[in-house]
């Protein structure tokens, strides 16, 4: 007598089509995961979504009858879930690989037959593989493993090669091997056929088709030079571009998208076998791997294990993602080296250019500003260990002395928090780079090396593991890290906390000095960890390979990473790394793979997915909003200001109109160093919040290109209102974001090019111009003009003539005007590019013209805002000579 649960084992082949279908989800997970090499995060997504749709075109297997399918409502409300939740930004690959699965049980809900089966198996893969994924960045373990199988796969291809292959999990596509070892494993237990065989078979070809791809990573130099030669760019005036030669395209490819090599030829692979495989006609099905749950059968099936189901999907999310720590130093204290490689100046007036922007002087007012205290110190002395929450070791050199270096290990042994921010190993005069000896006795050792990253600063090039230190930080930014770090070896029981996946070592320090970088055999390919932590005692010791957020220059825009890496070492909060986290995250990832592989009914994996990816993107929203930093310019401020904070932040979360390039002629490190110039602590404002705006002094505005909402135009109105200042620098051809904005407080840059039949008169433009903005008469009555630069100026109007005029341009029309409102008072000056380097400070801080006549206006009208006694420009008019030019040999 059959069991009452039993089904069918009819078999039957699927259809070419439905193969196809098949294979494109697979590359759609791949694509999703990030599997595929360098991708920039909108188009990994845009990827997946577009696969995806391809994929549910292309199947045209046996739709089940009406009477049998899922209604369409929910199902069609799961998709758009799934499609707009990653659009909230507090999402992760894993969610996109989420989305794979989602849709590949939907296709499978609506069919029957063998492609049902086909892709409810694919299905079960892709939302096994996510837990998989969600498991690897919160186990340290997990990464130590993948990290062995990549570099175990690079001795096989130096092998094979005959060229020495560095490689990590990324190049070696391990994870990608992971997801192709589990669908072979279903489809070993649900096809018909002699199982070892085709297992043998399996086995065989994966290993040909893998080989032959890490051959090629192995020998991406030689393919390289294979490529027909493509002119190169030249920066004549005019600028005129190249033609485009397919091999220039290609060869921006090579190496960092040859895993998506690997996808294509493992999947292709795929459904080429499953097509000719015999697949069940219903599913699940009792065979194989499923014979031995019959007894569960009937349990598996009822609510209530789905219950327990879903209560494992959202108890894995929170054990594997939720972290919980806030930033915050009130009362804390940290204790930083006084000696090394590091200076503690400010940027200063009259010093100009990248060199003068000094090192760490800005660090302890962004520590008051979080409420703590960071104290320099040479003693290194019993007493002051004593007193530290936490202690910072910026670019130690042997200046370090060794009984120094004990007691500062020992305090971390008692408990103490230490973080060591490395460079790359240098000499000067008897001091060397003494970072590994600090770290002696840990599983971290610093490279002797230069990272490498193919994008600048490691934009869309990071891993990040799941941390109160990597809480929302964005990956799609290049803020973090300057580029010119080293990398850090470690071992278990280290743990990665940031990674820079596509870039490679250059060994020594040379190309910091000849800016020369090119891969060369032998050297370490991809996954380069950049941060990492370990317990040492009863302590925690947090390196990192680059401390450019912690720079005057880089904590700019990098505060957010510095301010959280700090406040994590003094409050030591609990991390899904720490403690037994790791372990229950095993426990529960393989309970919930046992219950979901017991009955993979493809309703059942549509809801799990959907419970999984919720639970993810709570928990992620939760961690963000714990774990959120709000600096309070109001703890700076010394009693003797006009405004309450010396906290100014420049607007970023408007598609402004600057570069994040370094240095670059349209950016604004010009500014950020004029803003701390002027005693001001200068940070980047990615998300315009009341919060922010509360304990901030000054909000500059760069040329908006997305108009501000009504919500954040009240927030702007209020903070105003309350005695801060707002700066608006936009012309009018990007005026209409500004519009709204500024007519709140009745001033009015007119728009251009004004629509046809508009009633307006068009706007006079200025160009590039000198204007004068003050008049001094010295002792002897001469008179001396401050004049000022415009880039490209356009007039400014005030609504109802009330306020000042601060320039006069052409036809004595308004450049910049200053409005008082309400306690604060309201800037606008109408020229877009007027606080750009290129018309405010030079990379090499050369004048403009002999002069440095906007850094003097800015100084003036900074302190004229903010202080009791504003600061006049220098009566000399004398223009300061160019540096001398070499003539070219």
């Amino acid at each position: 007598m059959d069991h009452p649960n039993s089904i069918s084992l009819d078999f039957d082949e699927v259809r070419i089509r439905d193969a196809v279908a098949t294979s494109i989800l697979v590359l759609a997970g791949c694509v999703a995961a990030g599997t595929t090499g360098l991708v920039a995060e909108p188009l990994r997504i845009a990827g997946t979504w577009l696969l995806l749709l391809v994929a549910a075109l292309g199947t045209r297997g046996d739709v089940r009858p009406m009477g049998q399918a899922t209604s369409v409502p929910w199902r069609l409300g799961a998709v758009l879930l799934m499609l707009v939740a990653p659009l909230s930004g507090w999402t992760d690959a894993s969610h996109e690989v989420l989305l794979v699965a989602l849709v590949a049980a939907l296709l499978a809900d609506r069919l029957r037959g063998a492609a049902r089966s086909m892709l409810a198996a694919v299905s079960l893969a892709v939302l096994l593989w996510s837990v998989f994924l969600i498991a690897a960045r919160s186990v340290s373990g997990i990464w130590h493993l993948t990290e062995l199988g990549g570099a175990a796969l690079g001795d096989f291809a130096s092998l094979l090669a005959g060229r020495r292959l560095q490689i990590g999990a990324s190049f070696g596509t391990v994870d990608l091997l992971v997801l192709l070892a589990i669908l072979y494993a279903i489809w070993l237990g649900s096809t018909a056929g002699a199982r070892l065989w085709r297992a043998i078979l399996v086995l065989v070809v994966v290993i040909a088709v893998h080989s032959g791809y890490l051959c090629v990573v192995a020998r991406w130099l030689d393919l390289e030079a294979s490529l027909p030669e493509a002119a190169e760019w030249t920066f004549e005036h005019p600028y005129t571009p190249p033609p485009w030669r397919w091999s220039a395209a290609v060869g921006t490819l090579l190496p960092w998208n040859l895993p998506l090599l690997a996808a294509v030829l493992h999947v292709s692979v795929l459904g080429m076998l499953w097509r000719w495989s015999r697949w069940p006609t219903a599913w699940p099905s009792p065979r194989g791997g499923w014979r031995s749950w019959a007894r569960w059968t009937g349990f598996l099936r009822s609510s209530r294990a789905a219950g327990i189901l879903a209560a494992l999907a959202v108890a894995v999310s929170v054990a594997g993602t939720l972290s919980i720590g806030r930033v915050d130093l009130t009362g804390k204290t940290i204790l930083a080296n006084a000696m090394g490689r590091l200076d503690w100046q400010r940027p200063v007036f009259d010093r100009y250019g990248r060199q003068s922007a000094g090192m760490f002087g800005m660090l302890p007012r962004l520590v008051q500003s979080l409420g703590g205290e960071l104290r320099v110190t040479e003693q290194w002395s019993e007493a002051e260990l004593a007193a530290a929450d936490a202690v910072a070791l910026i670019h130690p050199t042997t200046e370090l002395r060794s009984e120094q270096r004990d007691r500062i290990i020992e305090y971390v042994r008692r408990g103490g928090a230490l973080l060591v921010i490395a460079e790359p190993q240098l000499r000067e005069g008897d001091a060397v780079s003494d970072h590994n000896e600090v770290l002696r006795g840990t599983s971290i050792k610093v490279r002797r090396d230069v990272v490498a990253p193919v994008t600048s600063g490691w934009q869309h090039a990071l891993a990040t593991s799941t941390h109160p230190v990597t809480t929302g930080l964005d990956r799609r930014r290049s803020h973090f890290f300057s580029g010119v770090g080293s990398s850090l070896e470690i071992a278990w029981p280290a743990r990665p906390l940031i990674v820079g996946r596509w870039g490679w070592s250059d060994p020594g320090s040379d190309s910091l000095f000849t800016g020369a970088h090119r891969w060369e055999p032998g050297e370490r390919l991809g996954d380069l960890v950049l941060a990492s932590e370990q317990r040492h005692g009863r302590g925690r010791i947090l390196v990192l390979g680059d401390g450019h957020s912690f720079t005057n220059e880089g904590g700019f825009r990098g505060f957010w990473l510095a301010g959280r890496i700090l406040s994590y070492l003094v409050h030591g909060q609990g991390s899904p790394q720490s403690g037994v986290r790791p372990f229950l995250t095993l426990i529960l990832a393989t309970g919930l793979t046992l219950t979901v592989i017991g009955w993979p009914e493809p309703r059942r994996l549509i809801v799990l997915a959907l419970v999984l990816a919720t639970s993810l993107v709570c928990c992620q929203g939760i961690s963000r909003s714990a774990s959120r930093m709000v600096p309070d310019g109001r703890l700076l401020a010394t009693g003797e200001e006009r405004i309450g904070s010396r906290l100014a932040y420049v607007g970023a979360s408007h598609a402004e109109g600057y570069s994040d390039g370094a240095w670059s002629f349209d950016g604004i490190e010009g500014l950020s160093l004029t803003l701390m110039r002027s005693d001001l602590l200068a940070l980047s404002l990615p998300q315009l919040t009341r919060e922010h705006l509360d304990r901030a002094g000054v909000f500059v505005s760069v040329a908006p290109s997305r108009p501000y909402t009504a919500r954040q135009r009240r927030m702007l109105v209020d903070f105003v209102g309350g005695g801060g200042i707002l700066i608006c620098t936009v012309g009018a051809e990007q005026a209409g974001a500004s519009r709204d904005l500024l007519a709140e407080f009745g001033i009015r840059v007119p728009e251009s090019p004004v629509p046809t039949l508009h009633k307006l008169p068009e706007p006079e433009p200025m160009g590039r111009m000198r204007a004068i903005y003050l008049r001094v008469e010295d002792q002897a009555g001469t008179i001396h003009d401050s004049g000022v630069n415009f880039f490209a100026g356009w007039p400014v109007e005030l609504a109802d003539d009330e306020g000042q005029v601060l320039v006069y341009g052409k036809n004595d029309l308004p450049l910049a005007v200053l409005r008082e409102f309400g306690q604060g008072s309201v800037v606008v000056i109408g020229d877009s590019s007027f606080a750009l380097n290129k018309n405010l400070e030079y990379f090499e801080g050369q004048p403009f013209d002999g002069r440095y006549d906007n850094s003097h206006f800015w100084r003036w009208l900074i302190t004229s805002l903010t202080d009791t006694e504003p600061w006049l420009p220098p009566l000399e008019a004398e223009p300061v000579p160019e540096p001398a030019q070499e003539e070219p040999q």
